[in-house]
């Protein structure tokens, strides 16, 4: 008997009398064995949940999504902080800046009882009260109590991270900064991973821990350079 190739990729072309196939809540899941599936059969479509609206902001676009503990939800849409609750309904935290460009991804990290939210150049403190703006950054984190910043209008502009104090994002002293400056290169990115603080410099990468220093406790992780960087 013929096999007819109903079961396979789909794709959809800028012109649709091209190509027009879309697969929707479905994907294709090849057989692992040589000889495929029951009746030889080398795919099968598999269902996946489909998409729902769970709630509709008054300006966008939508920048970023928090829901660091799984029990509350907040969103930065246009230029507006949002705490997303049940049944589609929301309330408003504050304002947080439209960002440096429309759609430019805005960031959230919470200590517990703060939110820390960059946007564009800013990084603001959400306390419950108020939000407020704190420091001039272009990008944060988030390691063992402190809030991080990294200065500059975009990444790449600078090699200079600031903390905040120990669990208070409204407070950031002036002497509490650190350069990157192991190489000549300045800081595209930023991101803590395993308790760990990365920098991705534009030609190299470097690692610092917290080594409870009373002064700055934030240090380069010996060994930890590499020689290789990340462009944006």
């Amino acid at each position: 008997m013929a096999r007819f190739g109903i079961v396979g990729p789909t794709y959809t072309a800028q012109s649709p009398q091209f190509a027009c196939e879309q697969a929707i809540n479905v994907y294709c899941e090849p057989a692992e064995t040589q000889n495929g599936g029951k009746g030889d059969s080398k795919m099968m479509l598999v269902k996946i949940p489909g998409l729902a609206v769970t709630h509709t902001l008054p300006y966008g676009p939508v920048r970023c999504l928090y829901s660091g503990d799984g029990l509350r939800t907040f969103c930065v849409s246009g230029s507006t902080l949002y705490e997303l609750l049940a049944a589609g309904a929301y309330t408003v935290v504050g304002a947080v800046g439209p960002g440096n460009y429309t759609g430019q991804p805005a960031q959230i990290f919470s200590n517990g009882t703060q939110l820390f939210i960059v946007s564009g150049s800013d990084g603001y403190i959400a306390d419950g009260v108020n939000v407020t703006k704190v420091v001039d950054c272009c990008m944060g984190g988030y390691i063992d109590g402190y809030f991080l910043a990294l200065e500059g209008t975009y990444p790449g502009d600078s090699k200079t991270f600031r903390i905040s104090n120990l669990l208070d994002g409204n407070v950031w002293d002036i002497l509490d900064f650190a350069n990157v400056d192991q190489t000549p290169d300045n800081v595209a990115a930023m991101i803590v991973d395993h308790n760990q603080l990365m920098f991705f410099k534009q030609q190299t990468s470097i690692g610092y821990w917290n080594s409870g220093d009373v002064d700055f406790p934030l240090v380069p992780i010996q060994g930890s350079s590499v020689e290789q960087g990340c462009i944006a």
